[in-house]
């Protein structure tokens, strides 16, 4: 928590910062402090998808099960989106998939082969 404040004190537009504050304040059962510190790190990074799951897991177990469910989606489908993009724009990353891919094919066949006996 020190470090973290000590952080925001360099740069208080620090919103991975705030959202790890609010991790600190969740462990502690300080739900409202953490709902505030995430809060904070979305007011700074609307698209920050840690805050945004976090906020949601915590709006879940407030009670509030719609709108926390809806911010863990959101957070999700952000991540998918962010994959997606490394994947297209690195192109270790595609090389990788595709040996990946490669590899679970070919196992798929080896075991087609197999079980056919």
């Amino acid at each position: 928590e020190y470090y973290f404040n000590q952080a925001l004190q360099i740069d208080s537009e620090f919103a991975s910062a705030y959202s790890n504050l609010g991790n600190i304040y969740q462990e502690r059962g300080w739900t409202d402090r953490a709902v505030t510190a995430y809060e904070r790190a979305l007011a700074i990074d609307p698209e920050h998808p840690t805050a945004i799951h976090n906020l949601g897991v915590l709006y879940r177990k407030k009670g509030q099960i719609g709108r926390g469910i809806e911010l863990m989606k959101k957070a999700a489908r952000m991540e998918k989106g962010k994959m997606r993009s490394e994947v297209r724009s690195s192109p270790e990353v595609r090389r990788t998939m595709i040996i990946g891919w490669a590899i679970v094919i070919g196992l798929f066949i080896i075991g087609l082969f197999i079980f056919r006996r």
